[in-house]
């Protein structure tokens, strides 16, 4: 079979045969699709306090996203602290371009007052 080269999310590799091609297209549209899910939704692990997506998304400008610690009595009576997460449109592209886009970058908080531009591997955060 003949080999060709595909042009893929900025960079090139090689494909040769159809069902080779046919997952790079069921890929690419997954990839770039908007389908994410709420970042507050029931089940969804909240993102920690110190969050760079929340981090980078305030220093942007962006005042409404947010993580807080709120204390909430469970079912014994009992108070435990859960955190809340208040999603911003900002927030939530971001965290949907580091899922979807190969080479996102952001700088993260790597100790006190010293941060580094981390490169994020698609589908991981």
């Amino acid at each position: 079979m003949a080999r060709r080269k595909i042009k893929a999310f900025g960079s090139n590799v090689l494909k040769s045969g159809n069902s080779e091609l046919a997952y790079y297209k069921k890929l690419q549209k997954v990839q770039n699709t908007d389908a994410i899910y709420p970042l507050d939704a029931p089940g969804l692990p909240p993102l920690p306090p110190n969050s760079a997506f929340v981090a980078h998304a305030n220093a942007l400008g962006d005042t409404e996203a947010a993580v807080v610690e709120v204390t909430v009595p469970d079912e014994n009576g009992k108070s435990k602290k859960v955190r809340k997460v208040t999603p911003s449109e900002l927030l939530a592209s971001f965290v949907q371009d580091a899922l979807r886009k190969p080479g996102f970058q952001m700088p993260v908080s790597i100790g006190p007052h010293r941060e580094k531009v981390a490169d994020f591997v698609p589908g991981h955060l």
